[in-house]
């Protein structure tokens, strides 16, 4: 139910990453739950994010790319004021990056309730 709430407002978003602030947010239990986001630092990771932070998650976000993810994070926590965003540097094919994300946010938020695994790899033929 979360996840097709959530997945519904983001599919119809105009943009890949819009808050309407005329729109009532779907009340979905998630306030003060703490989540990751990874692959989070454009498309659908970032709407995920966003979206997480607007229905009172604490979000933390991953990606490869240092700047991509810095301006990713600024831009829901400016989209979503009051908000807790930590954006870490992570390739989730290197398993002490994934080890570090885990402990970062469990020493920002305190625990990890929820985790969306949105990042991929892709091969040129």
């Amino acid at each position: 139910m979360i996840a097709c709430g959530l997945l519904g407002r983001i599919l119809n978003s105009p943009n890949s990453f819009v808050i309407h602030a005329e729109r009532n947010p779907m009340e979905l239990g998630l306030e003060g739950k703490t989540a990751i986001v990874t692959g989070a630092s454009m498309g659908l990771g970032l709407a995920t994010a966003g979206e997480l932070m607007r229905e009172g998650c604490n979000v933390t976000i991953c990606a490869r790319g240092e700047e991509t993810l810095r301006r990713a994070r600024d831009q829901i926590q400016a989209r979503t004021p009051g908000a807790q965003a930590l954006a870490v540097r992570a390739d989730m094919s290197v398993s002490g990056d994934i080890e570090r994300l885990v402990r970062e946010t469990a020493e920002r938020f305190g625990t990890v309730d929820i985790l969306v695994n949105n990042a991929g790899v892709t091969r040129y033929l």
